[in-house]
């Protein structure tokens, strides 16, 4: 897989999710309430889920932790970029867990720039 493969899918599933995959206590998980995936989330498929995952500490935890799919490792940078992206990119004004839009796009523009993949804006259709 490309890393700008890797790179839109992202960033397509999280203008279509519109907001985080959080639980209650607001921690990022990988696989959350409603069907929801966080940035990393989005790429692993059911098959390679193991729910020790939520317990790794983000992707340096996976990869240390040998959960890591072998086929996402060549991508580890770029992932945690895309994960921090997720993580950061929250409207925290009062309850509004909603992705901010233009924050969105302006900080996958960066991380496509960091990662030498050209950066096309997309639109939530």
């Amino acid at each position: 897989m490309k890393a700008s493969t890797v790179f839109y899918k992202v960033y397509a599933h999280l203008l279509e999710q519109g907001k985080q995959a959080i639980n209650d206590n607001g921690k990022c998980l990988y696989r959350g309430p409603d069907g929801t995936k966080c940035a990393v989330g989005a790429l692993i498929r059911d098959r390679e889920y193991d729910p020790e995952m939520e317990n790794s500490g983000g992707v340096g935890g996976l990869k240390r932790e040998g959960l890591l799919p072998e086929r996402l490792k060549p991508h580890y940078e770029l992932l945690k970029d895309l994960q921090d992206e997720h993580d950061e990119n929250i409207d925290r004004r009062g309850d509004s867990k909603w992705f901010k839009t233009k924050s969105l796009h302006e900080r996958m523009r960066r991380v496509a720039e960091s990662h030498g993949i050209k950066f096309v804006e997309m639109e939530l259709v």
